[in-house]
């Protein structure tokens, strides 16, 4: 009895343990050519369609799109699911992909991820924080917007692109190395005034690069040109200062106006305390029958009825 006992207990504790193993299962769907990708479920993630041809419309369920899972495949467009939030190191490096357009609800996208592809239109997410190490290097890419979202910018993102300029939002404060490296058409660059660190290599080989605008106070490493502050953005910034300072002053003037009034209120205040305190009161007591009342004031007097007490 004993020995079924533990025998018992020893199954359901291994049953316990392989349990959400067991219930994993990796499913496949369709894609162009003939081909296949897997998706390990219910985990959702997107593990493997390197024989995927063509256009390509990634499944509901898939939550994570894997390392490699489209390395050299040839797909030349994808559609992703609102369920996507994740895509992993080098998932679409080398396939054929023109054009990406990312849901919002894809906060992380992994280092060479979309790398050595034609793309050359990328709507990025409003959720991404960091672009990654050579997310975007040696694409066809010619135009794109950094959403306020983005705080990094990583090595060689944007190496050897097709960029010809590029506006850095206000939100970004970090550019490593090589960041532009090797974009032989980038003519101007725009650099975003919080910026607190940008490697001096940022622009290396950047032939054609001849404005780098920047207005901040941070100090800068010497670039392959020198940057500028242009009138119009030192404008709009010398307006804010202003507007900055006027609000200040004005604070700093209601705060002294309301001081003022309120020391001037407790020196009415004590002073009418003083007066009063320097009016000297006289008590009488009057009386009516076998009542007695006591009153005090500077002239007092009895009430009705009652008689002064000689």
């Amino acid at each position: 009895m004993k020995m079924k006992s533990l025998l018992a207990i020893a199954v359901l504790a291994l049953s316990i343990v392989s349990g959400p193993a067991a219930r994993a299962e990796t499913i496949t769907f369709p894609c162009g050519g003939g081909a296949t990708y897997s998706v390990l479920m219910p985990q959702g993630v997107l593990l493997e369609g390197k024989k995927c041809i063509g256009s390509l419309t990634i499944d509901s369920s898939v939550k994570i799109i894997d390392k490699e899972a489209f390395l050299g495949a040839k797909v030349t467009n994808v559609i992703f699911p609102s369920s996507v939030t994740k895509i992993e190191q080098s998932a679409f490096f080398l396939t054929e992909i023109t054009n990406l357009d990312l849901p919002d609800t894809v906060m992380e996208l992994g280092v060479l991820a979309f790398g050595r592809t034609p793309i050359k239109t990328v709507k990025l997410p409003k959720t991404l924080v960091k672009i990654a190490d050579g997310l975007f290097v040696g694409t066809k890419l010619e135009k794109i917007e950094i959403p306020n979202s983005v705080t990094s910018i990583g090595t060689n993102a944007f190496a050897e692109t097709e960029l010809t300029d590029i506006q850095i939002p206000e939100s970004v404060t970090q550019i490593y190395s090589k960041t532009f490296g090797g974009n032989l058409k980038l003519v101007s660059v725009s650099l975003p005034d919080s910026l607190l660190g940008i490697w001096g290599d940022a622009f290396d080989r950047n032939y054609a690069l001849t404005k780098i605008s920047y207005c901040g106070a941070a100090k800068l490493p010497t670039f392959i040109i020198p940057t500028s502050c242009p009138p119009e953005r030192k404008a709009v910034i010398d307006a804010k200062l202003a507007a900055d300072k006027a609000a200040a002053d004005k604070a700093a003037a209601d705060k002294a106006a309301a001081d003022k009034a309120a020391a001037d209120k407790a020196a009415l205040d004590k002073a009418a305390a003083a007066k009063a305190a320097s009016i000297k009161k006289t008590t009488i007591t009057c009386v009516k029958g076998k009542l007695t009342k006591k009153v005090t004031a500077v002239k007092p007097k009895c009430p009705t009825g009652y008689k002064v007490k000689k």
